[in-house]
């Protein structure tokens, strides 16, 4: 092979190879029955949180691998691992005020994964109240995730939850997720 077929080859694999990250970073649209889904299940999730209805919430949204998962290693029924959950998150929401909260779809960040499975990390903000009177804003995004063609939302600005759903969604390994970010408001 001669030198100019050597380099033509180079060029033509620099080329291929500057486009691969390309193809891999962009993603398909949501079809309008997904996005129709995921703006409903948004709402869901929204109305749950105003009325603290934390049972429906847990029903709702633990993706089916993910309570698979944590009844296999806890060796509870379903029932009793949904209302132990909703009983501690019952707890631990007694204990702060939520002043607001908000996902804004609008502004969802629409990927893929290799299977071509859609996903969105959605921005999120909370605003609790605490004592001294202050809030607290935490700034962070929800997975928004599709199995079985239904879309589940879960925290990953927690390590542990991005742990989990890696262990049982391999196929999110090597996804960065974005952290959150936390501000004191004054009143």
């Amino acid at each position: 092979m001669g030198l100019l077929a050597k380099w033509s080859r180079l060029c033509l694999m620099t080329v291929v190879m500057g486009l691969l990250p390309l193809a891999a970073v962009s993603a398909r649209d949501l079809t309008s029955a997904e996005r129709a889904a995921l703006a409903q299940t948004v709402e869901r999730f929204n109305g749950l949180m105003n009325t603290q209805d934390w049972q429906a919430m847990v029903e709702t949204t633990i993706p089916p691998r993910i309570m698979d998962n944590m009844l296999t290693r806890s060796g509870v029924t379903k029932e009793q691992m949904l209302k132990s959950i909703a009983a501690l998150m019952a707890e631990t929401m007694a204990k702060v005020t939520i002043d607001s909260y908000a996902m804004d779809l609008a502004k969802g960040d629409e990927k893929e994964l290799a299977d071509g499975t859609p996903y969105v990390l959605v921005p999120t903000e909370t605003v609790v109240k605490v004592e001294q009177g202050d809030k607290i804003a935490v700034r962070s995004h929800t997975l928004a995730m599709m199995d079985t063609e239904k879309w589940y939302l879960l925290r990953i600005s927690d390590p542990k939850q991005v742990n989990m759903l890696v262990e049982v969604y391999p196929e999110y390994k090597g996804i960065e997720f974005p952290g959150d970010k936390t501000e004191i408001l004054k009143e």
